[in-house]
C-alpha cells in the first residue's frame, strides 16, 4: 500500500541518523517509484539524512531535478541545500546544466 510505504519513508526520515547508509540506500531506491508522492518524500527525507558534502548523495539528488514532476524537482533543490556547502561551484553547475533550469515554456 503507498500510504504504507510513506509513512515507512517519513519514518526513516525521523529515525535515522546523518549518513546512515542503510537508510540512504533504501531512500534512493525509491527514486524510481511510480508514484511521484513516493518520490517526493524520499527525496525531502534524504535530504534530511546526508552528511554535507557526500558526494553519493549529492548526485542522487541531482538525479531528482531531472524527473518529469514538478514537485519532484522542487524536493530535489531543497534536499540539495541540506547536503551541500553554501558557495559549492561544482553543484551549483551541475544543477545549471539540468532541465529543471529550462524554461519548458514555448
Amino acid at each position: 500500500d503507498e500510504r504504507i510505504r510513506g509513512a515507512c519513508i517519513d519514518g526513516l526520515a525521523l529515525i535515522g541518523a546523518k549518513g546512515d547508509n542503510v537508510a540512504i540506500w533504501a531512500l534512493t531506491n525509491r527514486f524510481n517509484t511510480e508514484a511521484r508522492n513516493l518520490r517526493r518524500s524520499a527525496i525531502k527525507a534524504l535530504g534530511e539524512l546526508v552528511e554535507s558534502n557526500d558526494p553519493e548523495a549529492i548526485e542522487s539528488l541531482l538525479y531528482a531535478l531531472e524527473d518529469s514532476d514538478e514537485g519532484v524537482k522542487q524536493a530535489g533543490v531543497a534536499a540539495i541545500t541540506h547536503a551541500v556547502e553554501k558557495g559549492d561551484d561544482f553543484t551549483i553547475r551541475r544543477i545549471l546544466a539540468t532541465r529543471c533550469m529550462s524554461d519548458d515554456r514555448k
